[in-house]
């Protein structure tokens, strides 16, 4: 795990690293990406999306605690599968399984959705992730967003991705009310409640179709502003296609960093991307 923690309300998603390109492109030509909107998720037993994820600590203020950070940019790689049915609580569900590997731990998750004809929802997770096999000896510290703890980019990343009411390892946990993660059909502009959180109310919205290159595939795909009505300096988009999902991004700016007791020693901004680098959907 990594040595400081990160404390936030926030979002969105997993993915990076595409050879030598900028990770912060996705078009890669000056056309109009066709409207699409008649996909839904690819949800087939056996469909799987390599990744890698990138992330970077930039604008560190002031310069003294530069050395906490030294170890950026991150980079990690994963793999995620949709591999069998399942019954719960009298539901089929489908298990996606997820594991990602960076800075000697590999993290693992299980999700389960149901893909019905109006969104995708997901009614359950659990966790569960390696401890570091070399351990840092380094002051800790501690990064303030908000009043929610994490111990890594990495456990912040999960956060926003599943039930940001729980992070309990090797527990399976059930969603109520169930998060819709899509809503079909696919429009642009179209808004919708992700979660509530405290005061928060956490929401997606299709914004436009973009090109996302994957390998030698470019892919028209609907970016989806992830946004907490409480945080507004916070930039998160995932990337849905035909062929699953193809890219996360996210950015945070002037992040608080404290120590132990809570003293705040400065600010940074994080970011975090994913890109999926390879996949097989079934057509």
């Amino acid at each position: 795990m990594k040595t400081f923690k990160v404390v936030l309300i926030i979002t969105a998603l997993s993915i990076i690293i595409n050879g030598c390109k900028n990770d912060d492109l996705t078009v890669n030509n000056n056309q109009s990406p066709p409207d699409t909107a008649a996909f839904i998720f690819p949800f087939d037993i056996g469909n799987y999306w390599n990744y890698h994820t990138i992330s970077t600590v930039t604008d560190i203020r002031p310069d003294s605690i530069a050395a906490y950070f030294s170890e950026y940019p991150l980079y990690g790689s994963g793999n995620m599968r949709i591999v069998k049915d399942t019954l719960m609580n009298g539901i089929t569900a489908r298990q996606f399984a997820d594991s990602y590997n960076q800075d000697s731990s590999t993290y693992t998750s299980k999700i389960y959705y149901i893909n019905s004809d109006t969104a995708l929802i997901q009614i359950a997770y659990s966790l569960q992730s390696s401890s570091g096999i070399f351990p840092r000896s380094q002051k800790r510290i501690f990064i303030r967003i908000g009043e929610k703890n994490f111990s890594s980019l990495t456990e912040l990343i999960r956060f926003s991705k599943l039930n940001p009411m729980d992070n309990i390892s090797d527990t399976l946990i059930y969603e109520n009310p169930a998060p819709e993660a899509m809503r079909y059909p696919v429009k642009t502009d179209y808004q919708w409640v992700y979660r509530y959180f405290g005061q928060s109310i956490l929401t997606k919205k299709y914004l436009n179709f973009e090109y996302v290159t994957v390998g030698s595939n470019i892919v028209s795909s609907i970016k989806t502003e992830f946004k907490w009505s409480t945080i507004d300096y916070l930039e998160s988009y995932t990337y849905y296609s035909k062929f699953g999902k193809l890219r996360d991004y996210l950015f945070l700016n002037d992040v608080m960093v404290s120590d132990e007791f809570g003293n705040i020693l400065g600010t940074i901004d994080i970011k975090d991307i994913t890109n999926v680098t390879s996949y097989f959907v079934q057509e």
